[in-house]
């Protein structure tokens, strides 16, 4: 957390309502995140989004999966966020390519239910 250093400064994250466990992921290959916050061995691409959804100590947005190494790379931004953060020359995406990986983050988290009656 920043330190407030004498200043009515509140620092606050969403994080008390985790986001449910039914978000789709999308990837993009050979594309990855310089912004990472947490790195773990994966075995899979499968199993790094697993990592991501039961992170606690931060809330996980996104992940960059080495194929070649199995490293998983948990990260607290999105490409929304990442883009309002960083000016993109030519506006263009905050992601840099690199063979290997795939960028992959939390698409919509829509819990959806529906109900046949008969009639």
């Amino acid at each position: 957390e920043p330190s407030n250093q004498g200043r009515n400064i509140d620092y606050l994250e969403n994080t008390c309502t985790p986001e449910p466990s039914s978000c789709q992921y999308r990837q993009i290959y050979d594309q990855y995140s310089p912004y990472i916050d947490k790195v773990n061995p994966a075995n899979s691409l499968n199993d790094c989004q697993r990592q991501c959804d039961q992170e606690r100590l931060f809330s996980c947005k996104s992940i960059n999966f080495d194929a070649s190494s199995k490293k998983c790379m948990l990260i607290n931004e999105d490409l929304i966020s990442l883009a309002r953060g960083q000016q993109q020359p030519g506006g263009g995406t905050p992601l840099l390519p690199r063979r290997n990986f795939i960028y992959s983050e939390k698409g919509n988290c829509e819990m959806i239910s529906v109900q046949c009656n008969s009639q």
